[in-house]
């Protein structure tokens, strides 16, 4: 079963660079839209008064450099941040988990930055609350602030209420989830139809998407972004980009590219609306979630991960094949939507509504996403 340690998912991916929003760390060059040799030796060079094993010392260095007013993009509540300190790269997160932050919690984690030729050194979690000097306080729906000494910051979340799919972007029986905002700076609609069972992540395209999109060598309706490597199928029909594929190298370093699975719009579910979607398509989870996809009795959110994880390009072909064998309509995008756990669609129908039965086993393939650097960190949940 395809879990992740909600406490801690997502904690290791890097910060914003690239999409513009990363924080500015002990770093006057971060208003700078060009940057330069010197502007990275410096940052690389720099030593910062603080002690990298105290968690509230980090805390409060981190705090003290944010402006008065923060907006957390990522629609599960993560400010992601990274600085430099005595030679070495970290990243982190401040979290708001709707789940608690009403409560007065601040999730608080940071790391040293594993890429495919370092290792981790380094990681520490934190929850924050009152206790430890820490006050968050709700605003609104969609607004907090969190003091800290002296210092207060108001935290305003990603308000995407009036974020819509186009009319004809939404096939026959699908239904919107939630709007979604990556870390990767890609805008996602998170879409289910309970007729023919499935999720799909269809991109948010109302407004400017920062990616170029790469034709795929021979596969003519896929294309993969070239800064990203998110891999979508274009559904010309319903004039919309489906994504299918997001690169192994990627969810394998836990970077900020490892897919939207950990960006789910949180904020802007409809009672239980997610909750039975999961159920319908996943029957084994009836009774076991709440309505976030949180499991009821251990530490740990459902993964909803309706694409193929790839290690090349050419994998690509299984998605093109499900339009190739004629599969059209719900049964097309029942076959996008599971090709990635490479489960079998020869038996889908080519009509709709499809009669494709529901999913009586989770899919053999489903991974646990939350990363070897996170092992490091916690005992890791375990898929079962």
């Amino acid at each position: 079963m395809p879990i992740r340690n909600k406490l801690l998912a997502a904690i290791f991916s890097l910060s914003m660079i690239g999409v513009g929003t990363e924080i500015a760390v002990a770093d006057s060059t971060s208003n700078k839209q060009v940057r330069f040799i010197e502007d990275y030796a410096a940052q690389y060079s720099q030593r910062l008064e603080i002690d990298m094993g105290d968690k509230l010392d980090v805390f409060g260095f981190l705090f003290s450099q944010l402006p008065v007013k923060v907006t957390v993009l990522p629609t599960e509540g993560y400010y992601y941040f990274q600085f430099y300190h005595d030679g070495a790269h970290f990243a982190g997160n401040m979290r708001l988990d709707i789940k608690d932050r009403d409560k007065g919690m601040l999730h608080f984690a940071y790391y040293s930055v594993v890429s495919e030729y370092s290792q981790e050194f380094l990681s520490e979690y934190k929850p924050l609350n009152s206790e430890d000097g820490v006050e968050v306080k709700r605003v609104d729906a969609l607004n907090y602030s969190i003091s800290f000494g002296d210092k207060t910051v108001e935290f305003a979340l990603n308000d995407l209420r009036d974020q819509k799919p186009k009319t004809n972007q939404l096939a026959a029986n699908e239904v919107l989830i939630g709007p979604m905002w990556d870390e990767s700076g890609i805008p996602l609609f998170l879409v289910h139809n309970p007729v023919d069972k499935y999720f799909l992540y269809v991109l948010n395209e109302n407004g400017f998407v920062p990616e170029v999109y790469v034709p795929h060598s021979y596969a003519g309706d896929i294309v993969i972004g070239s800064r990203t490597a998110f891999a979508y199928y274009n559904d010309q029909v319903h004039d919309r980009k489906i994504l299918i594929g997001v690169k192994s190298s990627n969810v394998e370093n836990n970077n900020y590219y490892d897919g939207p699975f950990d960006q789910l719009p949180d904020n802007f579910i409809e009672g239980d609306s997610l909750k039975n979607a999961l159920e319908l398509v996943y029957p084994d989870l009836k009774g076991q979630i709440d309505r976030y996809g949180n499991f009821n009795d251990f530490e740990g959110r459902f993964v909803i991960d309706a694409y193929h994880i790839y290690e090349t390009s050419d994998e690509m072909i299984v998605h093109q094949d499900c339009k190739d064998q004629g599969l059209v309509s719900g049964s097309l995008f029942h076959c996008l939507a599971f090709s990635g756990f490479e489960r079998p669609y020869d038996d889908l129908v080519l009509t709709e509504p499809s009669d494709t039965e529901s999913n009586e086993e989770l899919p053999a393939e489903a991974k646990d996403h939350s990363g070897s650097a996170e092992e490091a960190a916690k005992e890791n949940l375990k898929s079962e």
